[in-house]
């Protein structure tokens, strides 16, 4: 017999998704946090160039320690060893290496692949923030070091400390735990936290900042409606050149923090934030023990983000807010050799 899509889908029918009511009482739970966390001062703060720089030094950590819980739930769900054997669950499997490959190689321009990692360190050094923190503890976390006495060790503020500290010990919880605290306090709130940071900087640009950043966006549209994908790819050079130049504007002073926040703005609110629901869901299943333990997963996450903030808010207040109508100057972005450089830590890489 020849299967069909009908004997396919019958083998593929779940009998554990998890019932509707189950997720609305894990989010009346939660409620009160997530609309603390939303509404926290924090993002009306980060209003000059000096709070931005302080901001995303702090920030970087919570960017960096994002990855252990994606890659927890990616060694639980696929299967990372050879010989290869069959995931246990393809939905799952499938679900999470989507997530993996936008997070950790997403294509951020036409065949420009990055981790949203090495964007963020992108964007720290277009504004003049200090990565030395964070590339210090991965530094030495890839030389072989333990992560928590790396941490221990490091510059960064105890509270921020503490926030990776809960990050790295909540990755290794039960896994349906770990796509609760993925799900709750990562994907589900990323994209409101975000949004409001982005308000906050934009009302300090001044006009033709602005407008720049519109007719640049307008370009784009052209270019995309006008031109198909598989034309572009067959352009001659100097018309591949001129769209590449067009969907790369750089109008923006801030232009890689801001792809980094509509980015994430983007992918957990249209595709990540959904397929961590449904992830969520399937671990659960109909098991009231395991969805109570998402719950307390679920809440300690959002309490370690309010407490990360509390900190990041504490150290804005050695930046004073004079000059907060204020632009910087417009960064010269790295070239492609010059961030390959200062990936490797080579001597002529941009400081």
């Amino acid at each position: 017999m020849i299967p069909t899509m009908s004997w396919l889908q019958s083998r593929l029918h779940r009998n554990d998704v998890a019932p509707p009511e189950a997720f609305d009482r894990l989010e009346i739970a939660i409620s009160d946090l997530r609309r603390d966390l939303v509404q926290h001062p924090l993002y009306s703060a980060v209003n000059t160039p000096g709070r931005l720089r302080v901001f995303m030094e702090h920030h970087a950590f919570a960017v960096w320690d994002f990855m252990s819980l994606v890659k927890r739930l990616q060694r639980e769900m696929t299967v990372l060893d050879h010989p290869w054997t069959p995931p246990a669950d393809p939905i799952c499997a499938r679900l999470i290496n989507d997530i993996v490959l936008g997070e950790e190689s997403d294509e951020v321009a036409p065949h420009s692949f990055i981790s949203h990692y090495e964007l963020y360190l992108l964007a720290m050094e277009e504004l003049g923030a200090d990565p030395a923190a964070i590339r210090d503890l991965v530094g030495r976390i890839q030389r072989g070091e333990d992560p928590a006495a790396a941490l221990a060790s490091n510059p960064i503020s105890a509270g921020t400390r503490a926030f990776t500290a809960h990050t790295l010990t909540a990755a290794q919880q039960p896994i349906h735990a770990v796509a609760a605290n993925f799900l709750f306090g990562r994907e589900d709130v990323i994209p409101d936290m975000f949004q409001r940071i982005l308000w906050t900087l934009d009302v300090q640009d001044p006009p033709d900042i602005r407008v720049a950043r519109r007719v640049g966006r307008w370009r784009q549209e052209w270019w995309h409606e006008t031109v198909p994908a598989g034309l572009r790819r067959r352009l001659p050079s100097p018309l591949r050149r001129l769209g590449h130049a067009i969907e790369e504007h750089r109008e923006d002073p801030r232009y890689f923090f801001r792809l980094y926040l509509e980015r994430h703005i983007e992918l957990d609110s249209g595709e990540h934030g959904p397929m961590a629901r449904r992830l969520l869901g399937t671990l659960c299943g109909r098991d009231s023990a395991k969805w109570a333990e998402a719950t307390d997963a679920a809440r300690e996450a959002l309490q370690a983000r309010m407490a990360l903030w509390d900190t990041v808010l504490d150290a804005l207040a050695g930046e004073s807010e004079a000059g907060a109508k204020t632009t910087p100057a417009r960064p010269v972005s790295p070239s492609a050799r010059e961030h390959e450089q200062w990936r490797r830590g080579e001597p002529n890489a941009p400081a």
